[in-house]
């Protein structure tokens, strides 16, 4: 088993964590870490329990394209992360039951990028 160093591990925690935030700026037509970083705020005063579910959302959705190795031009760009969020954003006004969204949440976003997935290989 080849092992690999804590630097590509930050590096790619980076890029994950940049990606999640490029995807959540998507949301507002303004695909930017810094505008990602907006949203979350403005989620956090707006519905704390949203916020989670749109974060948890759009990670479960960039890490499983990520582990996946799906399109890495996909990933960067936050299309993963967009998608998982709204699927958070919508579990969070659908379902009242909090272990309920999540477990939709996580599911919507899985789901969603295994659809996503099919449509860009062809």
């Amino acid at each position: 088993m080849v092992s690999r160093s804590w630097d590509s591990f930050v590096a790619d925690a980076r890029l994950l964590g940049r990606s999640l935030l490029v995807g959540l700026g998507e949301i507002c037509l303004c695909p930017s870490a810094p505008m990602g970083a907006a949203v979350v705020a403005g989620l956090l005063l707006l519905s704390p329990w949203a916020a989670v579910l749109a974060l948890a959302g759009g990670g479960a959705a960039t890490l499983w394209a990520f582990v996946r190795q799906q399109d890495a031009r996909l990933v960067e760009t936050g299309w993963y992360a967009t998608n998982g969020a709204l699927a958070g954003l919508a579990a969070a006004w659908w379902v009242s039951s909090g272990a309920g969204a999540l477990a939709l949440t996580v599911a919507g976003a899985v789901l969603e990028n295994l659809r996503a997935g099919k449509m860009v290989r062809g």
